[in-house]
């Protein structure tokens, strides 16, 4: 690996970081991958462990990396984030094109059924069954939204997570429910990140969020899918055309 003549005077961690956003930008790895250890790259590049900290925190924050406790470092970006994703949404076509223009990478199924205090969060009815899908969204390999999306357990049997990279889920759920859709509310608010969503955006816990939440009804009035999805405030835009009547 060519190391720019520049960073010859370099601090070791910022040497250190330069090698490695190389090989990510390189091709070695792909979104998802599991990195290597920080004992296998302290061995492998001969740095020391605190150099190594710092260029990974620094990857962290520029969406590299994430890195959570007991789950590792995984890849979630080969290229350097270029700017702010605007999102734009005037009508129900513009809601699809975000979705085919965007794909989504999910972890996982799990079912749940709503407490009081969840009910209240989803603005859904206690005791009801869901489908619980947590992912994140990309535009292109740059992450940029935290999704969780809830789906009515009582109307589909479990989905599989790789059905929705690019298709729009409620109209995967017409199809697998029989149902059809009929609006969409949308409530933004502002948040704070948690620890969690702070490891995975390779933020600070408590830094501020944009959250939108979106409730999908059928023709029966009935909700049949929810997803509420966290942005950094940083780099994201929501933008909302209102067409007057003349």
């Amino acid at each position: 690996m060519t190391i720019d003549s520049n960073l010859s005077q370099a601090s070791e961690p910022d040497k250190i970081y330069a090698r490695l956003r190389s090989v990510l930008e390189g091709g070695a790895f792909e979104i998802g991958d599991m990195f290597p250890t920080e004992t296998d790259l302290c061995a492998q590049y001969d740095v020391s462990r605190y150099a190594l900290r710092e260029a990974l925190k620094k990857l962290e924050q520029e969406g590299y990396l994430s890195r959570r406790r007991g789950a590792g470092t995984h890849v979630l970006s080969t290229k350097p984030n270029t700017g702010v994703f605007h999102h734009r949404v005037g009508s129900s076509g513009d809601l699809e094109l975000f979705a085919r223009g965007t794909r989504i990478r999910f972890e996982g199924c799990e079912v749940i059924e709503t407490d009081a205090m969840l009910a209240r969060d989803l603005r859904c009815d206690e005791l009801r069954r869901w489908y619980k899908l947590e992912g994140i969204r990309y535009d292109g390999d740059r992450p940029f939204g935290l999704t969780t999306l809830y789906l009515d357990a009582s109307r589909i049997s479990a989905p599989n997570p790789r059905q929705f990279d690019h298709e729009p889920v409620y109209r995967w759920m017409e199809g697998a429910a029989d149902l059809k859709i009929a609006g969409v509310s949308q409530d933004i608010s502002a948040v704070l990140l948690s620890e969690r969503q702070a490891e995975i955006f390779g933020e600070t816990a408590g830094a501020p969020a944009l959250q939108i939440a979106r409730r999908y009804f059928d023709t029966g009035n009935q909700i049949f899918e929810i997803a509420i999805t966290v942005h950094r405030s940083t780099d994201f835009v929501h933008n909302m055309r209102i067409k007057f009547d003349t």
